[in-house]
């Protein structure tokens, strides 16, 4: 649910590119002003060069000698009134406000049956003078001995740091609340926090509270490390950044696009990647499943597994996302960070477990949690015929040659209710008619259609004996 606001935001309100939405309320926590971040290069599905903004869990004054009174250019606050969200979909979205001096009583319903609704948002905007920040900086000294100085000379994937000099907050208390239903005759065998009823039905409510003033989305201002005598091995084109120089650069986040261009040569990659899975026996496979199903069910814990697994290191001294994991949930990911040698301090594993645990927590972590718990919940052979309905669906959008295939003529009633569901909650959209636009373009497949076929994938090896 908070994903789905935090990139919505960014679509309306971000015509330059440098607004970064936000993936998860904990890392909302660290990305405030005058917070700094970690420049991640990170490969998405071998596919796409990416560039991420991890936080780094602490303040710019942390980093730097300087007095106390360093003036790194004051906060201004400025309301933007309110953003009326609307969005087809399916499950139930709604928001409610506390204070509503622009909300109101509004809700925005998001059915299966896919109806168009709104709702208001009340937003603020927050920055910094960006002058006085470039000039505190540049004067100031950095403390050479610092954490995440001896993290950028060992993890060779962090390639820069950047400050927060803006960001977009909730201007009231919100609640986001969210019903999904859905029917079918499949049968389901894990579906925690959801009721399944005799005939088959789905029902799952969720809801979560924002505080006034939750982050949902910032712009960076990159560090000049250079300046200070810190070299770092490697440079990369840093986009969707406020550069030094103040120079605005038109993207949308990704440095360098890599496109497995045809269908073929992606699900052989695919396969490859996950053929750790596919090769273990099923006592191997437990060990990995019992911590990952435990994760699945706390989407903090999955974004922090997504960081370690993504940086590929953990830093003595480093704060960590890990940390403010609930303890019980904790120990399941220390145990999939030992299983693939990342369970130490100062410790770094290249190994190709890693990377094909890697690949799928970092797909589960695009989907929305709805439906990974749907997908979960599958028997067997019901996960599998709609992985090969996606499949087919991929297939057609590297194409995109020739009519759509008439999905109901080569699956089930069920399948094709069920699949429908899953992409649904995935703002993603199956047209008997047409290859709907939410699938991507020819030869470039949406990203999160990607992350839901490497998902399906990975399970259906992962799970079964």
């Amino acid at each position: 649910m908070f994903k789905k606001v935090s990139d919505f935001l960014k679509k309306e309100l971000d015509g330059g590119g440098e607004l970064q939405p936000i993936a998860s309320i904990l890392e909302s926590q660290y990305l405030d002003v005058l917070y700094m971040v970690k420049i991640v290069e990170s490969t998405k599905f071998f596919l796409f060069k990416e560039v991420r903004y991890r936080p780094a869990m602490i303040k710019v004054a942390d980093f730097l000698q300087c007095e106390d009174t360093v003036d790194f250019g004051g906060h201004t606050q400025q309301d933007i009134g309110a953003v009326k969200m609307r969005k087809e979909g399916s499950g139930s979205l709604k928001v409610k406000a506390e204070a509503v001096p622009y909300i109101g009583n509004a809700g925005a319903n998001f059915e299966a049956v896919r109806t168009k609704s709104a709702s208001e948002i009340a937003l603020e905007r927050v920055t910094v003078n960006l002058t006085k920040l470039d000039k505190s900086i540049r004067k100031s000294k950095v403390d050479k001995e610092h954490f995440l100085i001896k993290e950028l000379k060992r993890n060779t994937k962090i390639k820069g740091l950047g400050v927060i000099f803006e960001v977009i907050k909730t201007k009231n208390n919100l609640t986001l609340e969210q019903k999904s239903k859905g029917g079918s005759g499949l049968n389901f065998s894990v579906l925690d926090a959801a009721t399944v009823d005799t005939g088959g039905k789905l029902d799952k409510e969720q809801s979560l509270k924002l505080e006034a003033g939750c982050v949902l989305g910032f712009k960076v201002h990159e560090f000049p490390l250079y300046e200070h005598g810190i070299m770092l091995p490697a440079k990369i084109k840093v986009q969707g950044m406020r550069p030094m120089k103040e120079k605005a650069m038109d993207c949308d986040g990704v440095a360098d696009l890599a496109v497995v261009r045809d269908f073929s040569s992606m699900k052989q990659q695919v396969t490859a990647e996950l053929k750790e899975f596919k090769d273990m026996g099923w006592d191997v496979k437990k060990i990995i499943w019992d911590p990952l199903s435990k994760t699945l069910k706390c989407p903090q814990a999955l974004y922090a597994l997504d960081c370690v697994l993504e940086q590929g290191y953990i830093c003595a001294g480093s704060p960590s996302p890990l940390d403010e994991v609930p303890a019980d949930v904790r120990t399941g990911v220390e145990d999939l960070l030992q299983v693939v040698g990342l369970d130490n301090v100062d410790s770094s594993d290249s190994s190709d477990l890693r990377k094909c645990l890697g690949l799928l927590v970092s797909a589960l972590a695009v989907l929305n949690e709805e439906a990974v718990t749907l997908i979960v919940g599958l028997e067997g052979p019901d996960r599998h015929q709609v992985l090969e309905l996606v499949e087919g669906l991929l297939e057609q959008v590297y194409s995109w040659e020739g009519g759509v295939p008439q999905w109901s003529e080569q699956f089930s009633e069920n399948i094709v209710t069920v699949a429908t569901q899953v992409l649904e909650f995935c703002g993603l959209r199956l047209d008997e008619e047409r290859l709907d636009p939410s699938l991507g373009t020819q030869g470039a497949p949406d990203m999160t259609l990607l992350a839901l076929y490497i998902t399906l994938q990975g399970l259906n090896m992962l799970m079964e004996p």
